[in-house]
């Protein structure tokens, strides 16, 4: 499972690490299963582990975890905005600022 979009990309990631596992002994599905979830697990256990700190952060347990998450929601467009702002007035590394 994945809150952030990378169920279709673990899905065909396993599905290739299954068929290179199966290929590698077609005699022996059982060792091709494990080698294949120990390969697999190094994909999704990351993106797990996030999700308890993803629904930590949507669904707080407490009033002010609640009142936090409300206020960064409503400053989340304020501060994309300043970012959007800046990257257009700040001229990028490498390239020369040229005076019209």
């Amino acid at each position: 499972m994945s809150l952030f979009g990378d169920g279709s990309t673990l899905a065909m990631a396993g599905a290739y690490t299954l068929a290179e596992e199966l290929a590698a002994t077609p005699a022996d599905p059982q060792a091709a299963f494990a080698r294949y979830e120990a390969r697999h697990r190094t994909l999704v256990d990351p993106k797990q582990n996030n999700v308890a700190t993803a629904a930590a952060l949507m669904v707080p347990a407490t009033r002010t975890g609640i009142a936090a998450r409300n206020l960064a929601t409503r400053l989340w467009p304020a501060a994309a905005a300043v970012g959007r702002v800046r990257d257009r007035v700040t001229p990028r590394r490498g390239t020369a600022h040229v005076a019209a």
